[in-house]
C-alpha cells in the first residue's frame, strides 16, 4: 500500500490512525462532545453530518477551533448506507457541494451509491479545494 499524506497525517505507514466520530445533533451538543473528546489521543475527527440538525457551515468555525488543528473528515451517511440522512441523490450532492465549498475539511467521504457521475463531480470539486477524498460503499445485507 502506498502511503499518502493529508493535512500532515500520513496514512499507510506507522501505527493505525485513531479517528473519533462527532455525532452531536445540535451546536450545544456538538461543542460539549468536542470538549469531552479533546483529551483523547485522536489523530483526526469524523464529523457525521447526518447526525447534525443545524447549519454545519455556520458551525464550522467553532468545530475547527474545537479540534485543535487536527484534520476533520466530513461524512454524511444516508439511510441506504447506514446513516440517518434521508436524501435523494440530488439533495445529497447539493449538501456535499455546499460543505465542500465551505472548505476547512481535510477529507470528505462520498457515497458511491449517489452515482458515479455525482461521485466524479464531488471528488473533482473536493480536490480543487485541497481535500482528500474517500469513496465508500457499505453492504448491509
Amino acid at each position: 500500500m502506498k502511503a499518502i499524506e493529508i493535512h500532515g497525517l500520513r496514512f499507510g505507514e506507522g501505527l493505525p490512525k485513531l479517528c473519533v466520530p462527532l455525532t452531536g445533533q445540535g451546536i450545544p451538543a456538538l461543542l460539549s462532545e468536542l470538549q469531552q473528546v479533546s483529551a483523547l489521543p485522536a489523530d483526526l475527527y469524523e464529523w457525521r453530518m447526518d447526525c447534525f440538525f443545524g447549519d454545519p457551515v455556520e458551525t464550522l468555525p467553532a468545530v475547527m477551533a474545537g479540534v485543535g488543528g487536527k484534520p476533520v473528515l466530513c461524512t454524511m451517511r444516508t439511510k441506504d448506507e447506514g446513516g440517518q440522512a434521508r436524501l435523494s441523490p440530488e439533495e445529497y450532492e447539493q449538501r456535499l457541494t455546499k460543505l465542500i465549498q465551505a472548505g476547512d475539511f481535510a477529507m470528505i467521504d462520498i457515497e458511491l451509491a449517489c452515482g458515479e457521475e455525482r461521485v466524479s463531480r464531488l471528488a473533482r470539486l473536493a480536490k480543487e479545494k485541497g481535500m482528500g477524498v474517500v469513496v465508500s460503499k457499505h453492504d448491509f445485507e
